[in-house]
């Protein structure tokens, strides 16, 4: 993901989304309507990832006009875990180091995208939802009749969880993040969602009569060349 958000310049944005997703959740709240009002603060469609880096600049952007003890207070009003922020502030840092000494300068959509427009698109987040499908392409998975996700790799069913900002509407493509299993079945609790073209029909019909691993290998590895084409996104 980082590679590819260099040729996508928004290595800024894709370090503060992997170091929210090597965290916890940031949201305090334990109770399921705190926890939903919270998140649906900051909740933006692209998705999981997406709203985890508006959190981060909302909160940058709090501590910078108001300072240190202001951001705290308003971190316990909207029910941030302001630890996470700090903890994961820490890893962007090394994060960044390391790719210094690789020689990959930082950059930011925000300022790319005034040379480059289709950079940002109508969201600002267009670059960093192609750099992260580049990360997470193996990860792709397409929504079934019955409202769960397959993907061509496995045939088991995956569910999103409540905690996703998808859950109630749900897209027909996605990349997922991070997986729980329970004793029932799988749940993806972070993905970012992937505007599925008229041509994704034909991956879902290679997928539905796919019986055998090496059936299921071919419809998966045409929805990846479809998602690497990057035809997928508006």
């Amino acid at each position: 993901m980082l590679l590819a958000a260099e040729e996508e310049k928004c290595t800024s944005e894709a370090l503060i989304v992997c170091s929210m997703l090597s965290l916890r959740s940031p949201f305090a709240s334990t109770r399921s309507a705190d926890l939903e009002a919270a998140r649906q603060r900051f909740a933006v469609y692209e998705g999981d990832a997406v709203t985890l880096l508006n959190v981060v600049r909302c909160h940058r952007a709090r501590l910078g006009a108001k300072g240190p003890a202001r951001a705290s207070q308003w971190c316990r009003r909207v029910g941030l875990l302001e630890r996470v922020l700090q903890r994961a502030a820490h890893v962007e840092n090394q994060l960044r180091r390391q790719l210094l000494r690789t020689g990959v300068p930082p950059e930011s959509v925000a300022t790319s995208c005034d040379n480059n427009p289709a950079l940002g698109g109508t969201t600002g987040t267009n670059a960093l939802r192609r750099a992260i499908v580049a990360g997470f392409f193996a990860n792709a998975a397409i929504q079934k009749a019955g409202g769960h996700y397959t993907t061509a790799r496995r045939a088991a069913p995956m569910e999103l969880h409540p905690n996703s900002v998808l859950y109630r509407a749900p897209p027909e493509v996605i990349v997922f993040h991070e997986t729980l299993f329970t004793t029932e079945r799988e749940h993806i609790m972070s993905a970012t969602k992937v505007l599925s073209r008229p041509r994704l029909q034909g991956v879902r019909m290679d997928q539905t009569r796919a019986e055998d691993g090496d059936a299921r290998a071919r419809a998966h590895a045409h929805l990846l060349q479809l998602l690497l084409a990057e035809e997928w996104l508006q």
